[in-house]
């Protein structure tokens, strides 16, 4: 039985690449057989989003896509045009068209099995340019905008069985230049842990997702070739960490050790390793 959820608004009254080696979901259907079952993504414009929601629809999944921009939900639709895309305008902060988009979706396209809470935000935060209002929008974002998400859900969704939330590698210690992205990546790394165990109970399993650096347009433009990845390439990881049933899914490999080793250090070297970066 889903969550009965306060209503929100006036009318609610290492991974394995192969696909198919191991079981999605402990059932017995692999997530690279759709078989039309529903799956919702938000951010699928572009980026991660685009390229999850274009892998599933690829393995046969009926796709619900999210996302502000309909030039890019229509160009998503006519790169998918043989496979099942629906395009589902929505800006996430907003909890009303939130819940309205998850009606729609359970409605018109059928009951959602899997979500993929993937929209988010970047925005350079150096202390000399911080404002509240600044870190406050990419909050609503990042934090909000898959707590909107996640209370919809729960309030509607019987077939649910998969959340997969989009934290960051850079949620894991607090980065110099980036407090306020780093800050709200490392809220849903801790909420995700703290609701995990009770939406277990109700049979909906709960995955975090921490990818490094992708190549989209929110990647830093000073970044490194060598260390980004493509959104194809990590569409890939994220398919196969849930496949396998991961509580983290964190990418990419070399990356995501790095940045546990920075977790492990002392507070006061960690403080002169960021006071030599800026």
């Amino acid at each position: 039985m889903p969550v009965r959820a306060t209503p929100i608004c006036c009318d609610i009254h290492k991974p394995n690449l192969r696909a198919g080696r191991i079981r999605y979901m402990n059932g017995n259907t692999s997530i690279y057989a759709g078989n039309n079952r529903v799956a919702w993504v938000t951010g699928a414009g572009s980026g991660i989003g685009r390229s999850v929601s274009t892998l599933l629809a690829q393995n046969g999944w009926k796709v619900a896509a999210s996302s502000r921009s309909l030039d890019n939900l229509d160009s998503l639709r006519t790169q998918n045009e043989e496979h099942s895309v629906t395009s589902i305008p929505l800006d996430v902060t907003d909890a009303c068209a939130t819940h309205k988009a998850v009606n729609q979706i359970e409605d018109d396209i059928g009951g959602i099995e899997l979500a993929i809470l993937n929209a988010g935000t970047f925005q350079k935060t150096p202390l000399s340019d911080f404002s509240a209002s600044d870190m406050k929008k990419i909050f609503d974002v990042n934090v909000f905008g898959v707590a909107n998400g996640i209370q919809s859900l729960l309030s509607k969704s019987e077939k649910l069985k998969k959340i997969a939330v989009m934290g960051s590698l850079a949620g894991y210690r607090g980065l110099p230049k980036a407090a306020s992205y780093s800050a709200s990546k490392a809220a849903l790394i801790n909420f995700v842990e703290a609701i995990r165990p009770e939406a277990a109970k109700r049979g909906v399993d709960i995955v975090i997702v921490n990818p490094g650096f992708v190549k989209t347009r929110l990647t830093p433009t000073d970044l490194p070739p060598i260390l980004g990845i493509s959104s194809e390439r990590a569409a890939k990881y994220i398919l196969a960490g849930i496949e396998s049933g991961e509580l983290e899914i964190a990418f990419p490999k070399s990356f995501g050790y790095l940045m546990r080793v920075a977790r492990q250090i002392p507070d006061d070297l960690y403080y002169k390793i960021c006071r030599r970066i800026v």
